[in-house]
């Protein structure tokens, strides 16, 4: 059976220190799903029963990380 290979986006935050929690490694594989142009609020509704609060944090960290742009 082939490895997963890992994120590049949790690659990021654990080289820059951050914890890989349960609801940042939800978000990062949904990002990674999606193709092109997206809201906070479309990952709210994919990511349903996970705390608005945490999507948005989450969000402005990977920002602030240069790894997702707004537009």
């Amino acid at each position: 059976m082939p490895s997963k290979k890992p994120s590049w986006i949790l690659t990021t935050l654990t080289t820059r220190g951050y914890k890989l929690t349960k609801p940042r490694e939800r978000i990062v594989a949904t990002l990674e799903k999606e193709k092109g142009i997206f809201s906070a609020q479309q990952l709210n509704k994919k990511l349903r029963g996970m705390d608005t609060v945490s999507i948005y944090r989450t969000l402005e960290l990977l920002e602030n990380l240069d790894v997702i742009h707004p537009v």
